[in-house]
């Protein structure tokens, strides 16, 4: 049994070049070519993508690092675990962070002043906008 491209959860991560579908649907993975045979294999091999592509985030738009991080809790909701342990937000790249705000979740800047903020890094918002906040 294999996977079909279908039956794999949305997510915006599956817009782009790295996975496509052979003429019969199924799923297919840029790295190796493989077919995962198991839902719990597609799962594994974008959760364990996603963890890539989120710490190996280049700070160029957050928005990516945002999109990748809703994706990764898409597939660990799918898989039954928290996304929390698969990666660890404190760790997650990022241009420095200023002491001033060191009281706001901001888990990341990108090279733009644009932030990943939340409990949940659930949300974007400017640097600009942060400092002009009393905090």
């Amino acid at each position: 049994m294999t996977v079909k491209f279908t039956d794999l959860p949305t997510l915006k991560f599956l817009a782009g070049p790295d996975i496509t579908s052979d003429e019969n649907g199924n799923a297919i993975w840029w790295n190796n070519g493989m077919i995962p045979e198991t839902m719990t294999d597609a799962l594994t091999q974008l959760s364990d993508a996603l963890v890539n592509y989120i710490y190996e985030w280049d700070k160029q738009n957050v928005q990516e690092l945002f999109n990748n991080i809703s994706d990764l809790k898409t597939v660990c909701d799918a898989m039954n675990i928290k996304y929390d342990q698969m990666i660890k937000l404190s760790d997650l790249p990022s241009e420095p962070i200023l002491m001033s705000i060191a009281t706001y979740p901001v888990w990341a800047i990108d090279k733009s002043g644009r932030c990943l903020v939340g409990d949940a890094a659930d949300g974007m918002e400017y640097l600009s906008d942060i400092l002009e906040k009393e905090l």
